[in-house]
């Protein structure tokens, strides 16, 4: 299973980075949620609509390091958007499906 989690955390990464929406969405769940510390955004519809926003812009997404246990994957990343540059963790939790329930991302601006 941790081989599984691994493939579809590397499939969210490869979707993110090329601005792939119906792709993403393909992979979250209709009850998915994701909270930072400036969002709480809950639904399949609503996360569409933040990632319409955020792929509006130029995007880089990197993985830096994945470690995933049972169906949580814990993602290190940085992303570019612009010239704005930051890194961050983001805590991925899975259904049996293959599907996204929630995520949580912690993320700070590099300066």
């Amino acid at each position: 299973m941790n081989s599984d989690i691994l493939q579809l955390t590397e499939n969210y990464v490869s979707a993110i980075n090329s601005s792939d929406l119906r792709g993403v969405l393909a992979m979250s769940h209709e009850t998915f949620t994701l909270t930072d510390a400036e969002n709480f955004i809950n639904g399949k519809r609503s996360w569409g609509q933040f990632l319409e926003g955020l792929f509006e812009n130029q995007i880089s997404f990197k993985a830096e390091d994945v470690l995933v246990k049972d169906r949580l994957s814990a993602l290190h990343f940085t992303l570019k958007v612009n010239k704005e540059s930051f890194k961050g963790v983001d805590l991925i939790e899975w259904n049996n499906n293959g599907q996204m329930l929630r995520l949580r991302a912690y993320v700070e601006k590099i300066t």
